[in-house]
Order: C-alpha cells, then structure tokens, then sequence
C-alpha cells in the first residue's frame, strides 16, 4: 500500500508540471525579463546530507499594463549562466504576473523531469501491485 501511495505522488508531480507547461503555452504571454538576482535551492538526501544546489533565476520585465513586475522562474541555469542584467525571453501568467518561466523551458517536449517522474509512478504502481497479488496469492 505504502508504495502504491508513492506511485501516486509520482504521478502527481508529474501531473503538476507537465498542467503548469501546458497551462503557460495556453495563456502565457512573452516579455524581455532582466535578470536581476536568483534564487539558490540546496538539495539535501533524507539524512540530510548535500545532494545538489539549482539556481532559479530571479527576473524584472514589463507586463501588458505597462507595470514592471518581478519574478523567479521555477526553471534553473547552470551557476555561470546566471548574470544580472542578462536580458533573456521570459513567459508570463496575465492573471498572476509574477508566475514567470523562461521561454525556451516552454519549447516542445515536456522536459526529462515530466518524464522521470511518470516513469517512476508506473514503475512503482506496477512493482507494487505486483507485490500486493503475490502475497494475496500466497
């Protein structure tokens, strides 16, 4: 059962981003975004050990009103792409401008992690429903 409810936590991330793409591909509108600072997001193991650090790059752009809006993009750069005043392509949610994404992230195909975390619920659902007839059986 445990692992039938991290199969369906799997499936939720990955249903949560690949909604949050599709949904900034419908409505998102571009802008020229400066960046202007970012966000650093450490990585830890469940024993707390260091596993990685991502850098969200945090944007400054002008949204359809003509208000300068302030954002940090839920998609990472590597540490040496991020330099404050780079103008990069940004997307925008109109109706929460400060939900931004780069616009390259938003190019076809859903990105390896939509990808990984469906593999890993259908993995985990079938090893586990497997498990839970075998030991019916038994």
């Amino acid at each position: 059962m445990i692992g039938l409810l991290l199969a369906l936590s799997f499936a939720y991330g990955a249903w949560t981003l690949a909604a949050d793409r599709l949904h900034m591909i419908a409505v998102g509108l571009p802008a020229d975004g400066t960046m202007i600072g970012h966000k650093e997001v450490r990585h830890t193991g469940r024993r707390g050990d260091y596993l990685a650090t991502t850098y969200h790059p945090t944007f400054s752009y002008r949204i359809g009103d003509g208000r300068v809006v302030q954002g940090t993009t839920l998609d990472s750069l590597d540490r040496g792409e991020i330099r404050v005043g780079q103008v990069m392509r940004v997307v925008y949610d109109p109706s929460d401008p400060g939900h931004v994404r780069l616009a390259g992230s938003l190019e076809p195909g859903y990105g390896s992690n939509v990808w990984l975390l469906g593999a890993a619920a259908l993995l985990t659902g079938a090893l586990s429903l497997i498990g839970l007839l075998w030991r019916r059986r038994a």
